[in-house]
């Protein structure tokens, strides 16, 4: 295992003379409501993250530091706020376990709006919210719509805020496996080889410049399933099927209670849910277009 998950958060004590040298123009970013900096003393690591986080750069005032550390047995730690959350073997997969830890730390911090498990992108002018469950192709759907066109606004956690709901973007890079490499044929020089799993992470505007895009109402709900071989198919969702799909990608239904599925049933409802199984992106996309322009 490369890195070991501190769940009970490890306060870091002394002087750390690697954190000086990061210090000086450490850069910020903002995923929805959690605003962070980063600082990394190896240049060649902080390049790497930078690349990854680079969509979500602000000139705000961060709330939080990220701080990467190399141990006295040669081990990487990331700190939050000066306390210890994971320790690694090596810088990359302290990287990996950042970028996961960036995940979750903006899913505590967003709260005050309803979100789910699911990516999202905009087209002619509305947004296409895609939930599902991890493997079912959310972010390879994601990819190749940006590549034909789409905006970017999330490949894994969608904000919904207002009524009607709107999606917020969250762009950070999107986390794709080797599959899904060779199906958007994402070019290396465009993605950050962070280890784990396979994934790599790709910043959208290297699928397709301009690529990021602005908070959007939600006109279609799209579940996809990718069956390898399969033959591309587009089914429509009756409303009961569509809201326990929603319900079930739904991050913090039980902090929104009644209200939060009040608005999960204004989507589930609104005769635009679809349940896509697909395998090709090309006859995906010529499908879904298709719809989008009826819609």
């Amino acid at each position: 295992m490369g890195a070991v998950l501190l769940e009970s958060a490890t306060p870091v004590g002394g002087h750390d003379h690697q954190i000086d040298r990061a210090v000086e123009a450490a850069p910020v970013y903002a995923g929805l409501s959690f605003c962070f900096g980063v600082r990394c003393a190896q240049d060649d690591l902080a390049r790497e993250l930078d690349g990854a986080l680079a969509p979500l750069r602000t000139d705000a005032e961060p709330s939080h530091w990220y701080t990467l550390v190399r141990t006295a047995n040669g081990e990487v730690e990331v700190r939050l706020d000066g306390v210890a959350v994971v320790r690694a073997r090596d810088g990359w997969w302290a990287s990996r376990w950042l970028m996961w830890h960036v995940n979750r730390a903006v899913v505590d911090a967003t709260c005050e709006h309803l979100l789910l498990h699911a990516g999202a992108v905009v087209t002619r002018g509305a947004g296409v919210l895609i939930p599902g469950a991890p493997g079912a192709g959310k972010s390879t759907l994601v990819a190749g719509l940006v590549q034909r066109g789409c905006g970017y606004l999330t490949d894994e956690v969608v904000a919904l805020a207002g009524d009607p709901p709107v999606v917020l973007p969250y762009p950070k890079a999107l986390a794709l496996s080797a599959r899904s490499m060779d199906a958007v044929n994402a070019e290396p020089a465009g993605t950050v080889p962070l280890k784990g799993k396979g994934k790599r992470q790709v910043v959208a505007d290297r699928l397709r410049r301009g690529a990021v895009a602005g908070p959007a109402p939600v006109r279609v709900v799209i579940v996809p399933r990718y069956c390898a071989g399969a033959t591309t198919e587009l089914e429509a969702m009756d409303p009961t099927e569509a809201l326990v799909s929603l319900v079930t990608n739904a991050v913090n239904l039980e902090h929104h209670g009644v209200g939060g599925i009040a608005t999960l049933a204004v989507l589930a409802e609104s005769g635009a849910c679809f349940r896509l199984d697909y395998a090709d992106l090309d006859d995906a996309w010529r499908v879904l277009d298709a719809t989008f322009e009826r819609t």
